[in-house]
Formats: structure tokens, sequence, C-alpha cells
């Protein structure tokens, strides 16, 4: 149980959860969890500890009874994404300037952001950063960051107003999203080492570092493509062109999960654009063909 983010404080013998959804992103577990919630569905956050991450994700676990009920529910998001996140009305709201999303913090930069093509780069930096970075912490200025594509800026202003809407026949753009699994290979060829190592009475940490890093490169090469709606993270096939599970028009390929918000506005904005575009050439057009039409003439009344 102490693998659990929530200690389970549940009446005995209620202990029977199973899963129902996995998750990259922690942040989209807690977005699951509060949704279950929202219906009357208490659900449980299970992050495993070490690099289990890599390959079985984060899960959301529900008790049996409810497990019907939540997977419906969660099949019913991906089909129809929440769009809490465009229709915040809120005039005072700080948005960004890329992904046009009020996810806004203010600040001084975070000691560590996260990438998923990184994994390795925390493990070299690390020490650096623990010894120096809070230090020169202290003297950088206060950013505004957004936490959903991680962009940082200094003028409150610089982003829109409202977010740009999708109209109702546009259709919702999604990316794949490119994985590789370099924690996985890092911990895999690490623990290949050092067994070797152990069996061939050679030096440990050589042969543990070795394996680490081709297990790094291997795992980080090995690439699968999934989908990039927060809520759905299913896998897509090669010549898929929507995603089979939330349904989604896939709209081109991205590298880390950050990047859908930013490129999701790019097409909002694409869209908008060119329907702005066709609703001046149609009025264009229809007062071309009004400006061509006759004047009519009525005729003098009898008499006249």
């Amino acid at each position: 149980m102490s693998a659990y983010r929530d200690k389970l404080e549940a009446d005995p013998g209620e202990d029977n959860l199973v899963m129902v959804s996995t998750y990259v992103d922690l942040v989209e577990a807690e977005m699951a969890r509060a949704d279950l919630s929202a219906i009357g569905v208490r659900a449980f956050i299970f992050e495993p500890t070490g690099y289990g991450h890599t390959a079985g994700g984060i899960r959301l676990l529900v008790r049996d009874a409810d497990a019907g009920t939540a997977r419906v529910h969660l099949a019913d998001q991906r089909r129809a994404p929440v769009a809490r996140d465009l229709d915040d009305e809120d005039p005072d709201a700080i948005r960004c300037p890329r992904c046009e999303l009020a996810y806004t913090t203010f600040g001084r930069p975070k000691l560590w952001t996260p990438r998923e093509s990184s994994a390795l780069l925390p493990l070299v930096t690390f020490p650096a950063l623990v010894l120096l970075f809070p230090l020169a912490r202290l003297f950088m200025a206060k950013r505004y960051r957004c936490e959903k594509c991680q962009h940082v800026w200094d003028d409150p202003k610089e982003g829109p107003k409202k977010a740009t809407p999708l109209g109702p026949d546009d259709p919702r753009p999604v990316f794949r999203l490119r994985r590789g699994n370099p924690g996985l290979g890092l911990f895999v060829g690490g623990t290949s080492g050092s067994l070797l190592a152990m069996v061939l009475m050679e030096p440990l940490s050589l042969l543990a570092l070795s394996g680490a890093f081709g297990g790094w490169l291997i795992g980080r090469s090995v690439r699968r493509e999934i989908c990039s709606e927060p809520t759905c993270r299913a896998a897509l096939p090669p010549d898929a062109t929507d995603c089979p599970s939330c349904h989604g028009t896939l709209a081109g390929v991205i590298e880390t999960s950050h990047e859908h918000y930013i490129e999701a506005a790019a097409v909002r904005r694409e869209l908008a654009a060119a329907r702005k575009a066709l609703a001046s050439k149609a009025e264009g057009a229809s007062k071309a063909e009004g400006a061509k039409k006759p004047k009519s003439t009525k005729p003098a009344p009898a008499g006249a």
C-alpha cells in the first residue's frame, strides 16, 4: 500500500480494486480522478516507484463494483473531451501566448522541468543543479509560466483575452505522440550490466554504466505512437487518420506531451483564419452579385 499516492482509508475488506485506465502524466491521472469523483465514484492513483511507471504507467483504480461506471464515464470523456480549457470566460485570466490556456503561474524558474526525451539528463546534471541552481535562482527574475506547454514569458498582456474556439464543424485536432522508453532501457541495461559484472567478476561500475547507457540508447530509439489527447493516450495504427479511441483527427506528429497544447492552438488559429477568409470571400461574392442585378423601375401611375 505504500506505493499509493493516497492511503486507502477504506473499510476492511474493501481492497478489491481494479484498474480502469493508465496515464503517462500525473496531472492527467489527477484530472481523471476528479472527473470520477464528480459522479460519485471514488478513485485511487497508483504511482509505481522507481522506473515502474515506464512499463505500466500511472494507474487509476476503483472498487470492483464501480469499474463499469468508471470505464463508461472515462470512455465518454475521451470521445467528447471537456472544453473547460477553452470556455473559460474570465476576463482577468492570464493566458499563455502559445497555447492560449489559462494555467499560468508567476514565480522564479523551477529547479527541473521534466521532458520525455531527456531521461538521462537529470542523472548527469542533478549534482550541479543541487549545488548551484538554488543559489542562482535567488537572483533570477520572476516570470509567467504555463503549466500546460511550459512556455515562459514576461508580459501578462502578451497572451489573448480568450482562447480561439473550434467551430461547430471543425475537426478536433490530436497528434501522433512518439514515445520511447529511455527510463526502462536505463534500468534494464544497468541491472543487466550489474548482474553480468557479478557473474564475470569484473568491475561493477564499468559494466553497470555501460549497460545503463546502452539500454538508454536502445530504449530511446524504440518508439511507439500514441494519441496526444491527455485523456486518451490510445495506441495508434500506422495508417490511421483518426484516433480509434477519442475520434480526434490526427493533425501531425509531436515528440513531447507539452507540444499537444501548442500545436492544438496553432490548428485552432488556422481553422479560424480559414473560416474568416471563407466568410469574407462569400460576403464579397454576395456584394458583387447584388451589384450586377439591374435596379427595378416602377411604371409611372396611370393618368399622371
